[in-house]
């Protein structure tokens, strides 16, 4: 598995079990970037990372 697509996994599976909806995550990107993101569709930058590992209550170096 690519590890673009294990960060997706990742972001989806923490994102799920924590109870949070897209919206809880719109104050860092669009909803419609976050299910992209979350498919493997688009890549993510290093700060993108940063700013999510907020909202998701997650150490950014772990998402790794």
């Amino acid at each position: 598995m690519s590890l673009k697509k294990e960060i997706a996994a990742t972001i989806r599976i923490v994102r799920s079990v924590r109870g949070l909806a897209y919206e809880d995550l719109a104050p860092v990107t669009a909803r419609s970037s976050i299910s992209a993101l979350e498919r493997g569709k688009i890549n993510i930058t290093v700060d993108k990372l940063i700013e999510l590992s907020t909202p998701l209550k997650l150490d950014p170096v772990t998402l790794l």
